[in-house]
């Protein structure tokens, strides 16, 4: 993906962010995802997650929770039979769907 906005301008990189997420999420039904592209967004819940954790101790508090969350997920993926997603290769987990709407 090529920004279309120049490196230090935070708000606008955010906003690009979002925009490419919504995209994603529109397009990736539970179904849809492959383990590359959990990778992916898995990495880059990390490193947003890292970054605004370095907002302040309250934000890093807060946010110490992703790293194993996302540690969990890529366990998931990788003992997912072939060609299922996490979802259908764990069924009964009760995961909602907590995402804001794009």
């Amino acid at each position: 993906m090529k920004l279309t906005t120049k490196p230090g301008n935070v708000e606008a990189l955010a906003e690009e962010a979002v925009v490419a997420v919504c995209a994603l999420a529109d397009a990736a039904g539970p179904e849809r995802w492959s383990a590359s592209a959990i990778e992916d967004a898995a990495t880059a819940l990390e490193v947003l997650a890292g970054a605004l954790s370095e907002l302040s101790p309250e934000a890093a508090e807060l946010l110490e929770v992703i790293p194993a969350a996302i540690a969990a997920l890529r366990e998931r993926v990788e003992h997912a039979p072939a060609g299922r997603s996490p979802r259908t290769a764990s069924p009964g987990t009760g995961s909602t769907n907590s995402a804001p709407p794009c």
